[in-house]
């Protein structure tokens, strides 16, 4: 019998919550491994992995999956790996690492995407000592990187951009990350944004970080983050959407932690933009000055957005929703 890693309080809360999760999760593929393991149960147009990847953080991960519906249970975890990340337990629809979900229309070209919403519910643990992030995880793949089976070795070059929705404890981000925004408003809520240059990981990375924790998402505008990223230059519209994948990044403790419920829809339903109509203004003499009047306030539209960020780079960048959807491929998709 494997020993529990939890105090005596907390064994009862697991037993308790545990029961719970083994009834919901009914139809089940159940995996106990260590470090380098990377179960992967397909769903529908889902892909759920257990992915504990951190071979330097050693320990033992159980997940539970419940083969119908994709919703995923972490019913232990003993690594002791804060601030460092040791594991990602998650589901994704699109393609991670070459592996790509049955039915999935990504890869996408970025200046195909007209929309893109998500939502998520999920129980966490909120036992104090634990150290987690509960995120999405977003993959972007270089123009390079067309097809699912050029991912296969990561995304260098490209970019990954995390949604974080519920985190605490001793918590870290990758070497050379600066504070590009705080208090940003995006989506209905307001995040702190954090970013890593690609010339340390191989691709860059963003960590918009919610200012007051959450455990649902209803509809969750991902566009929001998709148009600020490439307003700062983080990603391009000559790139492609990979990957949506939402989990938890577990450093210690942190479990059991539950996935309950989990949708994405890329270009499905987007909703009508209007177009603006401008008005013409209209001159008013001021002099009877035979010199021919100027009128200085005609309006002028461009495709500009750039970053109020102190030192962030700005770019040229055309929003990624401002015209009527033209693809008419839909994934609109209900674990």
């Amino acid at each position: 019998m494997r020993t529990p890693f939890f105090p005596s309080a907390r064994r009862l809360a697991f037993s308790a919550f545990f029961g719970w999760a083994s009834a919901v999760l009914a139809q089940t593929s159940s995996y106990c491994n260590g470090p380098g393991t990377y179960n992967t149960v397909g769903v529908g147009a889902y892909n759920v992995q257990t992915n504990y990847w951190n071979g330097a953080c050693n320990g033992t991960q159980c997940v539970t999956i419940n083969d119908s519906t994709g919703a995923f249970g972490v019913t232990e975890y003993t690594s002791a790996c804060a601030p460092s990340v040791g594991s990602y337990p998650s589901i994704y629809y699109g393609c991670h690492y070459g592996n790509l979900s049955s039915g999935s229309v990504l890869p996408m070209l970025v200046s195909s995407l007209q929309c893109a919403s998500s939502s998520w519910n999920f129980t966490p643990d909120t036992t104090a000592g634990d150290s987690y992030d509960i995120a999405y995880d977003i993959w972007f793949a270089p123009a390079s990187q067309p097809t699912c089976a050029d991912d296969s070795n990561g995304y260098a070059g490209g970019a990954e951009l995390m949604i974080w929705l519920d985190y605490m404890g001793d918590l870290n981000l990758p070497a050379d990350s600066v504070t590009v925004a705080t208090d940003l408003s995006l989506a209905g809520d307001t995040w702190n944004l954090y970013e890593t240059p690609s010339s340390t990981l191989g691709w860059t990375y963003m960590s918009y970080q919610i200012t007051s924790n959450v455990t649902s998402v209803t509809n969750l505008n991902l566009m929001a983050f998709f148009n600020d990223a490439l307003s700062r230059g983080y990603i391009s519209d000559t790139w492609y959407l990979a990957a949506v994948e939402v989990g938890i990044e577990l450093r210690t403790a942190g479990v059991p932690f539950v996935s309950n419920s989990y949708s994405v829809s890329i270009n499905g339903s987007c909703p009508p933009t209007a177009t603006p109509t401008p008005t013409q203004p209209t001159a008013t003499p001021t002099s009877t000055d035979s010199s021919t009047p100027t009128n200085s306030s005609t309006p002028t539209a461009t495709g500009t957005a750039t970053s109020s960020a102190t030192g962030t780079p700005t770019k040229t960048a055309t929003s990624l929703a401002t015209a009527t959807p033209t693809d008419s491929t839909t994934a609109t998709l209900t674990v």
